[in-house]
């Protein structure tokens, strides 16, 4: 898990640059699969500041393939 942090934490300020970006891309750009991808967005949505409140926590949205 400590070796993906470096590749979570990047994840979060290259998505905010790309609204709306495919899947396939960033799974290319960080060399993993679309399915790693969607595991490591799975965590981050359940990340933020602490608090633990719904406003503290990162939001992502995502439908389909982006």
């Amino acid at each position: 898990m400590t070796a993906d942090l470096p590749r979570l934490l990047a994840l979060v300020p290259y998505l905010l640059a790309r609204p709306g970006v495919a899947f396939s891309t960033p799974a290319t750009d960080f060399d993993v699969t679309e399915e790693r991808l969607r595991k490591d967005l799975d965590l981050l949505w359940m990340c933020g500041l602490p608090g633990h409140f719904p406003g503290d926590l990162i939001e992502i949205e995502f439908e389909g393939d982006t």
